[in-house]
């Protein structure tokens, strides 16, 4: 189940959540989140678990997605 905390920072936006990710080097655990219609343009998703999260019609064009993990997503 996704961290709550961080699902909320994300789904503030990709600038807050930029910037969070430049200070906080934690494990983040997005798995099973719903993140549909959400435009993460940009967005450093590096070794995120996305597993099983929901990203239909997400946005994810130029996001960061080296060593995240996608499975059944």
């Amino acid at each position: 189940m996704a961290n709550e905390e961080q699902l909320s920072i994300l789904k503030q936006g990709v600038h807050v959540w930029n910037k969070w990710r430049e200070e906080n080097s934690l494990d983040i655990d997005l798995k099973g989140a719903d993140l549909r219609r959400i435009n993460l343009t940009g967005a450093n998703l590096c070794k995120v678990d996305l597993s099983r999260a929901i990203l239909i019609e997400t946005n994810l064009h130029g996001a960061n997605l080296s060593e995240a993990t996608l499975s059944l997503a």
